[in-house]
């Protein structure tokens, strides 16, 4: 790859082994054929789709393949809601039926792929509760919320923008004992931390392959047989009646070496990408010292911000569920060690130890300067990052993330991502340090105009 990417939130290279795998399989024709070539095509399909349900803890039959992450959510969201609309559903079908017809819970910081189809529910009447964020971007869950039915509660596992890790384990607990189906975005999370769909509990889990290095144009949803969504594509009765439509085996089969690959390295690049953030945002913070790190660590709701919190942005342990190796590596000095989503430590996410940011994942706020500024100026070096907000007609816009954390407009217009992933090394953070200071001086004098 040419430059420096530090936008790998956004998408990741393709790996060799997907390339490989889908060469391999690209000749196979259609899996749903009663003939030879047919069988031998679902043959295939089979493997992939075993070899991910293993990776993510799934019964075979409840991985589901899609055209993209985005379409993972919108039938996962649209789906379980209009399942509870269903004549005669009644509760075997849908615990939340009956008194939770046309209500959904969400959060204001989900990705477009969750916010726009819960706002098209709400525009087709469904009652939408909101749950909101603390000022460092984790979500503050209300019990009164979750302990009321719903058609749907969905949520996702880490922000696309700041990394935060939630706390689904929480979450998904809270909404069962309401008998709410359960929706988890794990976009950024798969093949990044572990996941296990049968421990989590949720109904329903999206991803999509070419961020962990699969092909673009596959997405996966983990769906439980019972609460299912309804189908919203309609057609030949294809991934269970959820996704009609002639199943990309070549594809499939390069997303499961993908994962396969991602999932056996998943410790030590933890490790490692920590070490990279760390030092990225040590550096930061000497040479701008007024640069804000976003989610660099958020204590009790209520509590003064204890001395772990003030550490690094990475200082903050980072995966959810992921060995101790791995955490250690993003443990800063004085930091207290957590996991956010093993099972206590998620549940706990409101209290006691701060929650954790995804290991690879770096976000600043610039007080002052302009984020097109600083994307165009970092651009000239080489350097490839994102503002993580909104652009409409070239004005850069506050983004809903940031907005909804109570984000400063003046410090969040100054917003920066960087994402960092197994293409990532010392000389691109190195290079990035030595160029953002000035970069960013000269994106202050840009704002002013």
């Amino acid at each position: 790859m040419l430059g420096y990417f530090f936008d790998h939130a956004a998408t990741s290279p393709i790996r060799q082994v997907a390339v490989d795998a889908w060469v391999e399989h690209a000749h196979l024709l259609n899996p749903a054929g009663q003939y030879g070539s047919g069988r031998k095509a679902n043959a295939a399909l089979a493997q992939a789709r075993e070899t991910i349900a293993e990776l993510l803890g799934a019964d075979p039959v409840e991985v589901i393949f899609t055209g993209s992450g985005t379409e993972a959510d919108n039938i996962a969201v649209a789906g379980l809601y209009r399942a509870s609309l269903t004549p005669g559903a009644g509760p075997a079908a849908n615990p939340a039926a009956d008194p939770a017809a046309g209500r959904v819970v969400s959060t204001s910081i989900e990705h477009p792929a969750v916010l726009e189809t819960v706002k098209a529910l709400a525009a087709s009447g469904a009652e939408v509760d909101y749950l909101q964020p603390s000022p460092t971007g984790f979500i503050e869950l209300d019990a009164d919320v979750l302990s009321t039915p719903a058609a749907v509660a969905t949520m996702m596992w880490a922000n696309n923008e700041t990394g935060a890790i939630q706390p689904v384990e929480r979450f998904v607990e809270l909404a069962a004992a309401a008998g709410t189906p359960t929706h988890i975005d794990a976009v950024q999370v798969v093949g990044h931390l572990p996941v296990d769909f049968r421990a989590l509990g949720a109904t329903t889990l999206a991803a999509s392959a070419h961020k962990f290095g699969g092909p673009k144009g596959v997405g996966i949803l983990l769906a439980k047989r019972s609460p299912a969504p309804t189908a919203i594509i309609h057609g030949g009765g294809q991934e269970r009646g959820l996704r009609s439509g002639t199943v990309d085996v070549a594809s499939a089969a390069a997303t499961a070496a993908a994962l396969k690959e991602a999932v056996a390295e998943m410790e030590a690049e933890a490790h490692r990408l920590s070490t990279l953030k760390n030092r990225l945002v040590h550096h930061l913070r000497t040479a701008i010292p007024d640069c804000i790190v976003t989610a660099a660590g958020a204590e009790a709701a209520g509590a003064e911000p204890t001395a772990a919190t003030q550490e690094l942005a990475g200082a903050t342990p980072a995966a959810a569920a992921t060995p101790a190796a791995a955490r250690d590596g993003l443990a800063g000095a004085g930091a207290t060690p957590t996991a956010a989503a093993t099972p206590a430590a998620a549940r706990d996410g409101l209290a006691g130890a701060a929650p954790a940011v995804l290991p690879g994942h770096a976000h600043f706020q610039f007080p002052g300067a302009n984020g097109d500024a600083m994307i165009m100026l970092l651009d000239s070096h080489g350097i490839e990052a994102s503002t993580g907000s909104a652009c409409n007609s070239g004005v850069n816009r506050l983004s809903h993330v940031l907005e909804a954390m109570g984000a400063d407009e003046a410090n969040a217009l100054g917003a920066l991502r960087f994402t960092m992933g197994r293409d990532t090394g010392e000389e691109a953070v190195d290079k990035l340090c030595s160029v953002l200071p000035d970069v960013i001086e000269r994106a202050r004098v840009a704002a002013k105009f």
